[in-house]
């Protein structure tokens, strides 16, 4: 059986998430994994391994009530080890109840066939922190 590539693992990562299958999420996902988000936003920073993962997963889920990301469009070549992600984000505040909707992108490197850096790219985190009252 021939080994998968790169963009059937993202593929794969995609489809896990959009199922909520956290467990074949975390197999794809390498043990040094950095997740970036930006440093303006309440859950900003890096955030490393799988612990550091659940840990920015937590801290997203303090600020927000409802999270849909509905996932666009994948740009990379079938081997690369660089794919930008392009998606719609539609978040609702816990604090304020406002909505925040937007495209965002998240830039995925891959190493050893494990995802190993996520940094995602807001085009407003002024607006996101005017949403969620910290503004």
């Amino acid at each position: 059986m021939p080994e998968q590539s790169n963009r059937q693992r993202v593929a794969q990562f995609i489809t896990a998430f959009e199922r909520g299958q956290v467990e074949l999420q975390r197999s794809l996902v390498h043990p040094e994994v950095v997740f970036h988000s930006p440093e303006s936003l309440p859950y900003g920073g890096e955030w490393h391994g799988l612990d550091g993962w659940q840990r920015m997963k937590q801290a997203i889920a303090v600020v927000w009530s409802e999270l849909d990301l509905k996932i666009r469009r994948v740009v990379g070549a079938e081997d690369d080890d660089c794919f930008v992600i392009i998606a719609d984000l539609k978040a609702r505040s816990r604090q304020t109840g406002q909505v925040y909707a937007a495209e965002v992108m998240e830039k995925w490197l891959w190493r050893d066939g494990l995802l190993v850096l996520v940094r995602p790219y807001y085009w407003d985190t002024a607006r996101v922190n005017q949403v969620i009252g910290a503004a």
